[in-house]
C-alpha cells in the first residue's frame, strides 16, 4: 500500500538522461528501492525543446546507473541515419555491443517496446513486451481528469473530479484501488499524493489486464532479473517528484530551479492547443494570449477562451483588428476572397497568407511578455506551414528570436521558442492526445460556422493528422444531408 491506495511495489518508470542527468535527479529513485527503471537518451523530447543530447555523455550516465537500469535504448533514432551511425559507433565501445551481443547469443526471440503510446487502439492489440505512459501522473492532478480502469471488465471510465460523479465508480475504487471517492470527490493539494498513487495504480492494473490478454513472455536477455510474469508491462514517464510520491517515497529539498514563464500565442486551434498542454506537461508556468486580426469569423478566438479556460491559465486578447482590416486580399481577412478548398500543398493555399502575420502577432506579443516579466513566447508554427507560409520557417524563427532578444535587452531578455517548427502535424496531433490536450474545444476551419467544413487546407491537414485516433471533430461532409 502507499498511503491508502493499493499498489505493488516495484512501480515500472522510464528515466530519461535529458530530464535525469544529474545524480541528485537519479539518486532519489534509485534508493527508493520501489521503482523498476528502464532507460533511453531523451534526444527526440530534447529535439522537441530546442536542445540536444551529447551521446558520450549518455553512454557515461548509462555506465553510472547501469546496476539500476533494467535495460535501455542504445541510441534513439531522430531522423537523422548519419548521426544515428555515428552515436553508434561511440556507443559500441562503452557499452551497447556487449548488450547486443548477449541478446543475440542467449535470446532466439525478439520483444518489442513501444515509446510513448498512450492509445488503447495500438496497447490493446499489439502483444510488445513493454511500453511508456507519458504524462499520466501529473495528468490527473493538473487536469482533475481521472481514467478509471476496471480490470473486471476491461472498460476505462473517464472521471472529471468536479463533485459528486465519481460516488458512481464507488465500489471499483474501494474495491480495486482501496480508495474512499470522499477523499478525491476534488482534486486539491491535500490530495496530491493520493490522485498520483491511484494513477499508478490505475496503470499496474491495465498492464496486468494487458498481460493476461497478449501473455508475451519476460526476453531471457533480462536473466531473472524480473518475475515470470507476462508483459506488457508499461512504464511510467514523470518528474521525479511526482515518481516518488507514486510510491511513498520522501521527496529531496528542491534546488531552487525557477519555472519558465511562457506567454503562449494560442489562437484556439489544434496546434498552439497542444503546444500549451506540452508546456505545462514539462512544468512551465504560461500565460495565454490571442490575436483578433480582422480574421473572417471569430470562432478560433472563442475555442482559444474555452482551452485557456480548460487549463485554468490566463487568456487576454490583443485587438489589432484596425491593423487587419489594412491586411486585405487574404481568404483569412477578407470576405470577399473565396476560401480554396484542398491540400496545403496546393498553390491555391497562397491566398491563406496574411502578410507578415506571425511577425505583428510575435512581437505585439514579446513587448506583453516584457512587460509582465516572462521569459518567452511560445509559438505553434510546424514543418506542415512551411511550404506556403514564410513566417512559420526555421529561419524566421531564428530571427524572430533575436529580434525578440535585442529589443528586450536589459528588460526581461524575452526569447521566442518554437518547439515544433521541425514537426509535422501528425506528431502534434499524436503529442495532444498523449498529454490529454482538449482537442474537441479546438476549432481549425477558415470557414467558421457551426462545424468544420472538412474540404479547406486546415480542415484537411487536421483529418489526416487525427485519422489514427479518435477525432472528436464534426465535419460537414461527413453529415448526412
Amino acid at each position: 500500500m502507499t498511503g491508502r491506495v493499493a499498489i505493488t511495489h516495484p512501480v515500472d518508470a522510464l528515466v530519461s538522461y535529458h530530464y535525469f542527468p544529474d545524480e541528485s535527479d537519479m539518486l532519489p529513485l534509485v534508493e527508493s528501492g520501489r521503482l523498476t527503471l528502464i532507460g533511453d537518451s531523451g534526444a527526440f523530447s530534447a529535439l522537441t525543446q530546442g536542445a540536444s543530447v551529447d551521446i558520450g555523455a549518455y553512454a557515461d550516465w548509462v555506465n553510472r546507473w547501469r546496476e539500476h537500469l533494467l535495460w535501455v535504448a542504445s541510441l534513439d533514432v531522430i531522423g537523422d541515419p548519419v548521426g544515428s551511425m555515428r552515436n553508434w559507433r561511440k556507443l559500441r565501445e562503452r557499452w551497447a555491443v556487449a548488450m547486443l551481443r548477449r541478446a543475440r547469443d542467449r535470446h532466439p526471440g525478439v520483444r518489442y517496446h513501444l515509446w510513448g503510446v498512450t492509445n488503447r487502439r495500438y496497447l490493446d492489440s499489439l502483444p510488445v513486451w513493454s511500453a511508456d505512459s507519458s504524462g499520466t501522473l501529473s495528468r490527473v492532478v493538473r487536469y482533475a481528469s481521472l481514467r478509471l480502469f476496471d480490470p473486471a471488465t476491461g472498460h476505462d471510465h473517464n472521471v472529471l473530479l468536479a463533485g459528486r460523479n465519481i460516488y458512481a465508480h464507488g465500489q471499483l475504487l474501494r474495491r480495486v484501488y482501496g480508495v474512499d471517492p470522499a477523499d478525491i470527490e476534488r482534486s486539491h493539494a491535500g490530495n496530491r499524493q493520493i490522485l498520483i498513487a491511484l494513477m499508478a495504480a490505475v496503470t499496474q492494473q491495465y498492464a496486468g489486464w494487458l498481460g493476461r490478454r497478449h501473455g508475451v513472455t519476460p526476453p531471457a536477455l533480462l536473466d531473472g532479473r524480473i518475475g515470470d510474469e507476462p508483459g506488457p508491462r508499461i512504464h511510467l514517464v514523470s518528474t521525479r517528484d511526482d515518481l516518488l510520491t507514486a510510491v511513498g517515497s520522501p521527496i529531496p529539498e528542491k534546488r531552487g530551479a525557477a519555472m519558465t514563464r511562457s506567454l503562449v500565442l494560442l489562437s484556439g486551434g489544434l496546434d498552439s492547443t497542444v503546444l500549451a498542454g506540452h508546456l505545462l506537461d514539462h512544468g512551465d508556468t504560461i500565460t495565454a494570449v490571442s490575436v483578433d486580426y480582422g480574421q473572417r469569423h471569430r470562432r478560433e478566438l472563442d475555442a482559444a477562451a474555452a482551452v485557456a479556460a480548460h487549463y485554468q491559465v490566463d487568456h487576454t486578447v490583443i485587438d489589432l483588428s484596425g491593423l487587419g482590416r489594412m491586411l486585405g486580399g487574404s481568404a483569412l481577412t477578407d470576405p470577399l476572397v473565396p476560401v480554396p478548398l484542398g491540400h496545403y500543398a496546393d498553390a491555391s493555399m497562397r491566398s491563406t497568407v496574411v502578410p507578415n502575420r506571425n511577425a505583428i502577432m510575435l512581437m505585439a506579443a514579446v513587448g506583453v511578455a516584457s512587460a509582465h516579466g516572462l521569459d518567452r513566447v511560445a509559438v505553434a508554427v510546424h514543418a506542415g506551414d512551411h511550404p506556403v507560409y514564410p513566417d512559420c520557417r526555421p529561419d524566421f524563427v531564428r530571427a524572430a528570436g533575436e529580434v525578440a532578444r535585442l529589443a528586450t535587452r536589459g528588460f526581461g531578455d524575452v526569447d521566442v521558442f518554437a518547439p515544433f517548427v521541425n514537426l509535422d502535424k501528425t506528431w502534434i496531433a499524436r503529442r495532444g492526445v498523449q498529454i490529454g490536450a482538449p482537442i474537441a474545444l479546438t476549432w481549425s476551419c477558415y470557414q467558421g460556422g457551426t462545424v468544420h467544413c472538412g474540404a479547406c487546407g486546415t480542415c484537411v491537414e487536421r483529418k489526416e493528422a487525427l485519422h489514427l485516433y479518435d477525432d472528436p471533430t464534426v465535419y460537414a461532409d461527413a453529415v448526412p444531408a
